[in-house]
């Protein structure tokens, strides 16, 4: 069943959905648009699909964790906040906004895997293969962070969402590898 933070994670994905689906309609006419379409939803889908891959694994019930679960939803709902549908707008201020929650919710991600990777041999929650996969996907959403650091070098929209696409296309590099 599904938990009060998974139901709060699953409002702010469509949240996603509507802003990009909102910028989209105003730039539909342009190269922009279609290709924020494609560079935030593989975004959204990876920030999603990080947060599944831990709530399979691992059962965090204490105040602490449901902290973090608190600020991984809220850096998600304000990347979606910052994807407004006037591009100009966009590329003075919310790109780098977007980009930024972006980046905090993948620091949390990797934080929640660094604390598998470092939790006691003797902790019998954490078995041998479930803490190499947590340091797998450690050194891959490292990888994906600093890749996400390039787009704050990007001035246009377009770029950014090049970086979005290419640090997803090194993620399947990464996975296949």
């Amino acid at each position: 069943h599904a938990s009060w933070a998974d139901l709060f994670y699953d409002l702010i994905m469509v949240g996603a959905a509507y802003r990009t689906g909102d910028f989209l309609k105003k730039n539909i006419r342009y190269p922009v648009g279609p290709l924020v379409l494609a560079a935030t939803g593989i975004t959204w889908l990876h920030s999603w699909s990080h947060l599944l891959q831990y709530r399979c694994r691992f059962s965090a019930k204490s105040l602490a964790h449901k902290l973090v679960d608190v600020v991984e939803g809220l850096s998600a709902a304000a990347a979606a906040h910052n994807i407004v549908n006037d591009k100009s707008a966009f590329e003075q201020y919310h790109m780098y906004a977007f980009l930024f929650w972006v980046v905090v919710g993948r620091v949390v991600q990797a934080g929640r895997r660094l604390e598998i990777v470092l939790l006691p041999p003797t902790d019998t929650e954490i078995e041998g293969s479930a803490r190499w996969a947590a340091g797998d996907m450690l050194a891959r959403i490292v990888v994906e962070i600093v890749t996400l650091c390039i787009g704050f070098f990007m001035n246009t929209t377009e770029a950014l969402m090049i970086v979005l696409l290419v640090t997803w296309l090194v993620q399947v590099i990464l996975f296949v590898v």
